[in-house]
């Protein structure tokens, strides 16, 4: 009777134990039969873990590492506040994906990576890729121009739940207008549609923050007023808001980073070595925009050149420390906010200064063959 426990289950029960078991462990249960194996691939299961799915981290060391594509989850840490032990154990190595070597990642969406070549000048390779169920897509070339901005993002409508590409650019050295072109995953061809609205905006060289069915970029107008603009997912049109008061008006596209923290839009300012770290409370209203962390650089002498790029949040811990991500660059790091102090967080034991990018990423079994009409390699 013991041995045939799980015979005797509904399948909704089977689907609820598995799912709560860490990802390594799920993939070994499809080993046990071929019942399992058919349970762990349908879309019921691949629902259930992602309502439970931890956000960790998808990392790419560098084409100098032999396999530099990892996934790290965080450690399990219930009523850890002990700011010592979670910097030097923050991470677990989850597990590692042979995808080819020159496939940078840049944006995530429940657990599908968006990934292409490192040159976003001249993105000829583009990919969507589920690590966990070790398949992909490759998506059509977009078609050939010359520019001088271009940026992508990558997110999911609200309503339909499509899955969308989103590419934009500049096709000139002059301040024009930007040109957008949209690809609907499941349909082959990409679209034209506006984009800047009003006049013309220079966006960021960066894939764009997901959030709320949205697309967020940091824009720019020909006077250099920094604003954010947002692309709704569904209805395909571009809004804007206004970025966080009071900031320094020398900051540029160098120094400024959008992402997401949870359920909320970040913005990182990086200036005189300096990271402020700004918050949107309420989603849509510029009024509560929060300066929520000052990270001071220029005090930690033994830091100053390493973390110089773009940052991000990754985490806040419950004694208010916060795990923070250079999202071009060689690290991660973890910053005190009752000691004012900053502790190199190194994952694999070696010195990190490889990392090259960074994204934080919610595991799932999500299959890309639920697109359809693309075509599905494995690897």
């Amino acid at each position: 009777m013991e041995r045939d426990f799980f015979r005797y289950l509904p399948q909704e029960i089977i689907i609820d134990i598995l799912s709560r078991l860490p990802i390594i462990t799920i993939l070994s249960c499809k080993c046990v039969c071929k019942s399992w194996n058919d349970l762990v691939k349908s879309s019921e299961f691949a629902e259930s873990h992602l309502s439970r799915s931890v956000p960790g981290l998808a990392l790419f060391l560098g084409r100098g590492c032999r396999k530099p594509h990892k996934i790290l989850e965080f450690v399990d840490m219930p009523g850890l506040v002990n700011s010592e032990r979670h910097r030097n154990r923050v991470f677990n190595v989850n597990f590692k994906f042979n995808f080819p070597s020159y496939a940078y990642i840049y944006s995530s969406v429940n657990g599908l990576l968006f990934m292409c070549t490192q040159d976003m000048s001249n993105p000829r390779d583009l990919f969507i890729c589920n690590p966990v169920t070790h398949d992909y897509i490759s998506l059509p070339h977009p078609p050939d121009c010359l520019f001088l901005h271009h940026s992508f993002g990558f997110g999911m409508s609200k309503t339909t739940g499509q899955y969308k590409l989103v590419r934009i650019f500049h096709v000139c050295r002059e301040f024009v207008p930007p040109e957008c072109e949209v690809y609907t995953l499941g349909t082959g061809l990409w679209r034209s549609l506006k984009a800047g609205d009003p006049g013309p905006l220079m966006y960021e060289a960066r894939t764009g923050a997901f959030i709320n069915g949205n697309l967020h970029w940091l824009v720019a107008d020909s006077k250099g007023c920094q604003q954010i603009s947002c692309f709704d997912l569904e209805t395909e049109l571009f809004s804007s808001f206004a970025s966080p008061p009071d900031r320094p008006k020398e900051n540029n596209f160098f120094r400024c980073c959008l992402s997401v923290l949870g359920d909320r839009l970040c913005l990182c300012d990086n200036f005189n070595g300096v990271i402020v770290i700004w918050m949107m409370k309420e989603y849509g209203d510029e009024k509560s925009w929060t300066k929520e962390f000052v990270i001071r650089k220029q005090l930690h002498r033994s830091f100053w050149g390493k973390f110089c790029g773009f940052h991000f949040p990754i985490k806040v811990f419950k004694d208010g420390d916060i795990l923070v991500a250079e999202q071009d660059g060689p690290g991660l790091f973890c910053y005190s906010s009752e000691g004012g102090t900053i502790q190199e967080i190194d994952p694999f034991k070696v010195c990190c200064y490889s990392l090259t990018n960074t994204v934080i990423y919610t595991p799932s079994f999500l299959s890309v063959k639920m697109f359809g009409t693309e075509k599905v390699c494995s690897f």
